[in-house]
């Protein structure tokens, strides 16, 4: 799921609106997605933004979503695609969602406004690789991304089979890699030249964390 496109298009990076999710959340635009942080000049820029703190009145909540276009949705936000897709990916567009059933797909609410959703893609039966795809009403406001990353954690540990949760950030996104970090996950790897953006190979960072109790 790990996907990209080479230069992003004039129509993906336009202010781009989509239909509301059934719940009645705001629509998910380019200026609510996660790459409006990043240097709109360079695709490979490191998202910016304030300290990352999770705060005490957030109340984050969780629940594995089947609704596939809501998640599609999510991952193909012009900007949530920018960052996430490498020069193999096809465009937004036709770009489609795996529907295994042993894919799961989180949607991440603050109380009754979607953040976005995680993608859980199991590895083993008891190791799952997680791909974030947060809106920028979460990542504007960082504690509340970092609760919701952390609470995800938590979230997987109390209702899944899974032990072992482990993720991929390309060396070039630094707010990522410390994000990841922030939230629990260990770093255990380096994937070399990995990763095609724009012509230019990139590493990938491999980060993990392990249930507590676990032998």
């Amino acid at each position: 799921m790990t996907t990209t496109t080479t230069e992003p298009r004039a129509e993906l990076l336009a202010e781009e609106t989509v239909e509301a999710p059934p719940s009645g959340q705001a629509p998910i635009t380019e200026s609510n997605g996660i790459s409006a942080l990043p240097n709109q000049g360079n695709p490979c820029a490191p998202l910016r933004s304030a300290s990352l703190r999770p705060e005490p009145e957030y109340h984050i909540r969780f629940e594995r979503s089947h609704d596939r276009g809501l998640i599609r949705r999510i991952i193909t936000a012009p900007t949530v695609w920018r960052m996430a897709a490498d020069d193999g990916a096809p465009p937004a567009e036709k770009f489609r969602i795996g529907d295994h059933e042993s894919l799961w797909y989180v949607l991440a609410y603050d109380q009754d406004e979607l953040l976005g959703c995680f993608a859980l893609i199991p590895e083993t039966s008891t190791c799952w690789q997680v791909h974030t795809c947060l809106l920028a009403t979460a990542i504007l406001e960082p504690g509340r991304s970092l609760a919701a990353a952390s609470g995800l954690i938590q979230w997987v540990w109390d209702n899944t089979p899974c032990v072992r949760i482990t993720t991929r950030v390309p060396e070039f996104n630094r707010l990522a890699l410390r994000f990841a970090k922030m939230s629990g996950m260990i770093q255990w790897g380096v994937n070399e030249m990995s990763f095609l953006k724009h012509g230019k190979l990139h590493s990938q960072v491999y980060l993990g964390i392990t249930k507590p109790g676990v032998v």
